[in-house]
């Protein structure tokens, strides 16, 4: 992304554009800015926009060709064309493409192996777009809340984060919410965090983990009814519970055969955060007390789906079991 932002700022652009991966918000944002700078003018009729079964090669080559008007460039915008993971008459097309005419391809999936992919690499700029990490997360949002007049603590901050999760989209959903509830204010604090923002169901998992290990019964059944008024089915609490009890046995083993934090999310496929939170709850249990309350999980989970247990009954057992009621 720095080769963007390098590209706008000495107003030097490639004719070809690729930003690919899982955040769509992210590609949206580099496109726009690449537009911007691209036509300064926002003249639209040097503009062109394509979006999945609208792009038709014939109607691109056309465009194309037409030479723009009062401007130098054609800007031509291309979303989930899926020319990137099949082969494409385009790819030889846009080799003799005419100097005027720019593109800039948005896609999820891009096989590395494509031609037009290749030809991308050698002759324009392919960028795959993904998660931000949660420093960068935490600058995003409060760079959003300050250009809406609100500071932000550094603490409060990755609370936030921790509360409404790492999708981008939820995210800035959260943060213009958060804004509206605290104009007129100088800053955004934890207490209004709490008033106006959703948590996550996996942020409530987590802290039920918590009390659990801390025999905190009357915290772990109201995080478990927050659950329920949120309509969070018993099934799928049982099932997200289990699945964060084998990630906090998988970060336990590979901690214990030395591997570092880092290495870790590696293996697991978490976040560098999700990991530091499970191996601050590693340190609580033995990780053969980890893998007991696994087992029982899944054997509840096991007799709900053969229809031997209600699956609300199911839940309730796993939490008096581990608070040793």
């Amino acid at each position: 992304m720095k080769r963007i932002k390098s590209d706008i700022s000495n107003n030097t652009f490639s004719h070809i554009y690729l930003l690919y991966g899982s955040e769509d918000i992210l590609k949206r944002q580099y496109r726009d800015k690449l537009v911007r700078a691209m036509l300064p003018d926002a003249n639209e009729m040097n503009l062109n926009y394509f979006s999945g079964e609208d792009v038709t090669l014939e109607e691109i080559i056309s465009i194309s060709e037409t030479m723009p008007f009062f401007s130098e460039r054609r800007l031509i915008c291309i979303n989930d064309s899926g020319f990137f993971k099949s082969s494409s008459a385009f790819a030889e097309y846009v080799e003799k493409a005419p100097e005027y005419t720019y593109y800039i391809f948005t896609e999820k999936e891009c096989d590395k192996r494509n031609a037009l992919y290749k030809y991308v690499v050698s002759a324009g700029y392919a960028c795959e777009i993904t998660l931000p990490a949660k420093n960068e997360l935490m600058t995003m949002a409060a760079v959003f809340l300050k250009t809406r007049g609100l500071l932000i603590s550094q603490y409060d901050c990755e609370y936030l984060i921790d509360k409404v999760g790492t999708d981008m989209a939820r995210l800035q959903s959260e943060l213009e919410k958060l804004a509206a509830y605290c104009m007129g204010e100088e800053s955004v604090n934890r207490q209004a965090i709490d008033e106006i923002c959703s948590e996550i169901p996996e942020g409530r998992i987590f802290a039920m983990m918590d009390a659990l290990m801390a025999s905190d019964s009357d915290r772990a059944f109201g995080l478990y009814c927050d659950l329920l008024a949120a309509h969070e089915k018993p099934m799928n609490i049982l099932f997200m519970l289990n699945r964060s009890y084998d990630q906090l046995y998988r970060c336990s083993l590979l901690f214990d055969e030395g591997k570092a934090s880092a290495q870790i999310s590696k293996e697991t496929g978490l976040k560098d955060f999700q990991t530091e939170k499970y191996l601050r709850l590693a340190r609580k249990k033995k990780r053969a007390e980890i893998h007991g309350i696994l087992r029982q999980g899944i054997e509840l989970e096991k007799k709900v789906k053969s229809g031997d247990l209600d699956e609300k009954i199911a839940v309730e057992i796993f939490l008096v079991k581990n608070l040793g009621l």
